[in-house]
């Protein structure tokens, strides 16, 4: 119950950045690659995690802001787990722009679900806008997991993002 409300209250506060009269201005497919790695309480390779996701992209001024959700899946640990996401992308250049992120994701071992580890996350990285539709995106979260542990944890990781 209390993971139930804490992963709650951080979908709750991540959605409250989102604007409300603003329109979408692009529906993206995401594909990530990300190293999970424990650094406290001691250093542990987690998993190797690729993913699939959508956002929606809202322009601000001077700002965009991204929520998205998605599934992951490590092959070579067997850890999966969904995730969400909202990202904030200053544009420096037409090319470049810097990201700050927070994300709160699910890890479970094959079905079990009842021994999930929820994590909540912060961190940030660049984003070059290869062109209108293509954007990569390197990154480096840290993580604290909300239950199982205390766990601290690091994810760099790399973004394809397509909008249609």
């Amino acid at each position: 119950m209390r993971r139930s409300i804490a992963l709650s209250c951080l979908l709750l506060t991540a959605t409250a950045f989102v604007p409300t009269r603003a329109a979408a201005q692009d529906l993206g497919l995401n594909v990530w690659a990300m190293e999970f790695a424990g650094v406290a309480p001691s250093v542990s390779h987690i998993g190797a995690y690729p993913g699939l996701g959508v956002s929606l992209t809202f322009p601000l001024d001077g700002v965009s802001l991204s929520p998205g959700v998605g599934i992951e899946l490590a092959p070579d640990t067997g850890y999966w787990g969904f995730m969400a996401t909202i990202a904030a992308d200053f544009p420096v250049n037409d090319a470049i722009g810097i990201d700050a992120a927070v994300a709160v994701m699910h890890d479970q071992l094959g079905g079990a679900f009842g021994d999930a580890t929820f994590y909540a996350g912060a961190g940030g990285g660049i984003s070059w806008f290869i062109t209108k539709q293509w954007t990569l995106s390197p990154s480096a979260l840290v993580y604290v997991a909300l239950n199982n542990g205390p766990i601290l944890a690091i994810a760099p990781g790399v973004n394809l993002w397509y909008g249609f």
